[in-house]
């Protein structure tokens, strides 16, 4: 099994970067391959994040061409989300926050090219009895 690192992933779509044509063309390749490739949400949250904003990029991607990108790994028979041990569950942390543009508890989740987050999760190991 491939696991793909989220800096692999902005690499690839970073033009200016001086990892830019190794990331691709390895991306390339492993998506291309039987062998199984996972995708972590985390680093397709890290990917979407970085690559949308405009303090980091002259030109930053669009939240849906960044969804587009996404949906393309994903059309390959061998990517799929990495899931997390049996051992874990999805936690949370916090709840919902009023927007800062006055918007109800989670109302908004983006805007513009900033995310507001609905709610903060964690895995947390479980305890299972023997």
């Amino acid at each position: 099994m491939i696991l793909v690192d989220a800096n692999v992933l902005i690499y690839a779509y970073s033009p200016t970067s001086r990892e830019h044509g190794m990331a691709r063309a390895w991306l390339a390749e492993a998506l291309s391959r039987p062998q199984p490739v996972r995708v972590a949400r985390t680093s397709v949250l890290a990917f979407m994040r970085i690559l949308t904003r405009s303090r980091i990029f002259r030109r930053p991607l669009s939240i849906q061409e960044t969804i587009r990108i996404v949906d393309s790994w994903f059309e390959q028979p061998a990517v799929d989300w990495l899931q997390p041990p049996s051992a874990f569950r999805l936690v949370a942390m916090s709840e919902p926050r009023a927007s800062a543009s006055g918007g109800g508890k989670g109302t908004r989740l983006l805007h513009g090219n900033h995310w507001h987050p609905v709610r903060l999760y964690a895995l947390v190991e479980t305890k299972h009895d023997r």
